[in-house]
């Protein structure tokens, strides 16, 4: 015989062709426990190598897996690669604002010029001015 209340051959037919409902999919499947705080590993990386910027990768996943964190190596080596990039693209913009400020706007180069002109006697002045030292 088959399942409980199934008695013809057509009924056993029936009943194996039909599509279960979502309860009889999950009655065999236990309740899932609940899960504590999940923690961020990339973010763990980042404040160990924050705090210790000299450490190596495997020092680093050493580190982690003594507080609890299974941290793969390949994680390590991308932070690490992350954040060494975002330092490298800070200082890109620092020496190319510091490069802007240094050459200044060509407007406030010419009236420098004009100050220094008029405190050198005039145009005619500072022109002999920078000809002797360029001499």
């Amino acid at each position: 015989m088959g399942p409980a209340g199934i008695t013809t051959p057509l009924q056993i037919l029936e009943h194996f062709n039909r599509t279960p409902t979502i309860d009889e999919n999950l009655a065999h499947k236990e309740t899932p426990m609940p899960r504590g705080k999940k923690r961020n590993k990339s973010q763990a990386v980042r404040d160990v190598l924050t705090a210790k910027p000299d450490m190596t990768t495997k020092e680093v996943v050493a580190a982690l897996a003594d507080k609890g964190l299974n941290v793969k190596p390949n994680l390590g080596y991308f932070i690490k690669g992350k954040m060494k990039a975002r330092t490298q693209r800070r200082k890109r913009v620092v020496r190319a604002a510091q490069a802007a400020s240094a050459n200044g706007d060509p407007v406030t180069l010419i009236r420098e010029v004009k100050v220094l002109a008029g405190r050198a006697g005039g145009i005619g002045k500072l022109t002999e001015l920078v000809e002797a030292l360029a001499e």
